[in-house]
């Protein structure tokens, strides 16, 4: 399932975006007013969230890619009703060429000279493996319809041109974007890519504007292709600011992901880079050991703790951390997975304010069955950025750059390790570069190999 969010002045320019990138048979899961504004002028705008099965969406591929340009243009204009009768017609076309014919149950090789005068029995619905197999001369005598020696000659070529067609087919890539590329080198940058994590559509894309960017003579050059699609990654990679223009902090995410760890980093790194004060908040009381954990680090970095149980604590707190610089708010792992500790958690702290700045954190290892899901329940605490972490217990990063793209939220940092404060850094898109070509762990191996 893809699911893609979509943004433009008006509601009827939302959805023309949505045919055009996600075809007809996209689905509205949600639409909205835009009030931040939209583009450099700061006009209203209309946020569609739309969704379409993987599917439905390589079907208006495939028929995209069968249309010259000028119709292209045309199919993508057309209402909704044509675009769905056209996606039908040519995949039934196309599934209609590639279906073997009926042909009689006996092998052409059995037929013997004595029998071509006799009448015998075929069955048109066999398919081409059962046609292969033996039939024994009683059955051939069986007759329903008589066929010349002529007939039994075409048949001959029929079967022969059969034979021909699934070689060709077999030897052909069956992967339909990789088909769509011309040079050997370009495949294999793309295979790449996918290895590297890198969803299939948008690892799809990165090849496809490097082929229609690069003259063909540079097609072929490996080294010319991969710096056009990391100028690409680094052209469409998403970076947050640091955020420090507001003063409360709420960090949401599933359990395991290192929510307080990540927490725990950020603030040690503010209090030293720009000297300010922070104050370490917790509505984790379901887990064990969960408030004794901040309350430790609260007291090695010197700074206030409290613990959120009502929307009374949470007032208290506000009052009386008012000289504060900034507040940190740690949230429980269920949040944002069950309604009731969602609700639990959005009544204490109310809605959110132009001071709060919320960060959805995200393991670099999270199972990629489950993110679908987070990403559709991340909507709803209206998360400002993204913080991956466990990077050090990943060997593949692409998922991060798709992740980013398909969530349309801008990358805050990095969690590295274990280690505090150290391992954490800030995100920017020479890094993610870096995590999908392995730049730095190339670099280091050819140091330590030159020695």
């Amino acid at each position: 399932m893809q699911v893609k969010k979509f943004e433009a002045k008006t509601m009827k320019e939302a959805l023309e975006l949505v045919k055009k990138d996600l075809g007809p048979e996209a689905v509205i899961l949600s639409a909205r007013d835009n009030k931040r504004g939209f583009g450099l002028a700061g006009e209203g705008s209309v946020e569609i969230t739309a969704a379409v099965s993987e599917v439905t969406l390589r079907k208006k591929h495939f028929t995209e890619s069968k249309l010259l340009e000028k119709d292209k243009q045309r199919f993508q204009n057309s209402p909704a009703k044509q675009q769905k009768e056209m996606i039908e017609k040519v995949v039934q076309k196309q599934v209609e060429k590639t279906r073997p014919r009926p042909v009689t149950a006996q092998r052409y090789i059995d037929i013997e000279p004595a029998m071509q005068n006799q009448n015998y029995t075929h069955t048109a619905n066999h398919s081409l493996e059962q046609n292969q197999s033996q039939i024994s001369l009683r059955n051939i005598r069986q007759v329903m319809q008589t066929e010349s020696p002529t007939e039994i000659l075409t048949l001959k070529s029929e079967i022969q041109s059969l034979k021909s067609m699934l070689s060709q087919f077999q030897s052909m890539p069956q992967n339909i974007h990789e088909s769509q590329f011309s040079t050997p080198e370009l495949r294999s940058i793309y295979e790449r890519l996918c290895d590297e994590q890198i969803h299939p559509l948008d690892a799809q894309s990165l090849v496809q504007k490097a082929q229609a960017g690069l003259p063909a003579s540079r097609q072929r050059d490996r080294n010319m292709i991969e710096g056009w699609i990391a100028r690409s990654i680094m052209d469409q990679s998403l970076i947050s600011d640091s955020g420090n223009d507001k003063k409360i902090h709420v960090f949401w995410g599933p359990p395991g992901v290192g929510k307080t760890t990540t927490m725990v980093k950020l603030a040690a790194q503010w209090m030293k880079s720009y000297n300010k004060k922070i104050a370490l908040v917790t509505m984790d009381t379901l887990k064990v050991g969960a408030t004794d954990q901040l309350r430790i680090c609260a007291q090695i970095l010197n700074a206030p703790f409290a613990v959120l149980r009502s929307t009374t604590d949470w007032n208290e707190i506000l009052r009386y951390l008012d000289s504060v610089d900034y507040i940190f708010v740690d949230t429980p792992g269920p949040a944002i997975q069950l309604r009731r500790d969602a609700d639990y958690c959005q009544q204490i702290l109310g809605t959110k304010k132009a001071n709060h700045r919320h960060h959805l954190v995200l393991s670099a290892t999270y199972p990629k069955q489950m993110l679908q899901d987070l990403i559709n329940r991340a909507d709803l605490f209206s998360c400002d950025d993204l913080i991956v972490t466990h990077l050090d217990e990943c060997q593949h990063f692409g998922a991060i750059y798709s992740l980013m793209l398909e969530m349309a939220l801008p990358l805050h940092s990095f969690g590295l390790g274990t280690k505090m404060p150290d391992d954490y850094e800030v995100a920017t898109k020479e890094r993610i570069l870096d995590l999908i070509f392995h730049i730095t762990k190339t670099n280091r191996n050819e140091f330590i190999s030159n020695r």
